[in-house]
């Protein structure tokens, strides 16, 4: 299984007005190339070193570049997979 870092949009509805946010998350995919999964929450930047962080910062940036995952219509590609955790993981 691979993954790389996607944009990923989530819109929140209360009485009277909707909020769309995005956020940088892991997303997951099957030996197909369909997106098997994404986080639940969003990616941060981390690492042993000062380096590290550049590297993980532009694989994030490059998730700017990727089509847009929108939470509310995301369906599991699963076909491959004998899995119940396929979506949305922590």
């Amino acid at each position: 299984m691979t993954w790389n870092y996607r944009l990923v949009k989530s819109t929140y509805k209360g009485e009277g007005y909707e909020e769309v946010n995005y956020e940088i998350r892991e997303a997951y995919y099957n030996k197909d190339g369909g997106v098997w999964a994404i986080t639940e929450n969003g990616a941060r930047a981390f690492g042993e070193t000062p380096e590290e962080i550049k590297i993980v910062l532009d694989r994030m940036r490059m998730a700017l570049d990727r089509d847009i995952i929108d939470e509310d219509t995301f369906v599991p590609d699963s076909a491959d997979f004998e899995d119940d955790n396929a979506g949305i993981v922590q």
